[in-house]
């Protein structure tokens, strides 16, 4: 095996590693925006919920939404005085 052989063979391996990050990476962030829209769409139907809630005699205070590994959600409320 020579120096060239050495050569074209790590060029080829840091070639295929190079390949594989971009397609882990690109993946990645399919899975992000993905997970962006869904959040986008509960959000808002959780919104759109807020009339409803509000004939109950609640009042939505507060929304939060945690994106990690689980993602989360919160929602905290206000009873009205009567």
């Amino acid at each position: 095996m020579n120096l060239s052989d050495v050569k074209t063979g790590l060029s080829d391996s840091i070639t295929l590693v190079g390949s594989k990050l971009k397609d882990s990476f690109s993946f990645l962030k399919d899975m992000m925006d993905s997970s962006i829209e869904k959040i986008n769409a509960l959000i808002n139907d959780i919104l759109g919920l807020a009339p409803l809630i509000e004939i109950t005699g609640f009042n939505m205070r507060e929304v939060s939404v945690d994106m990690g590994i689980p993602p989360g959600i919160s929602i905290s409320f206000n009873k009205e005085r009567i």
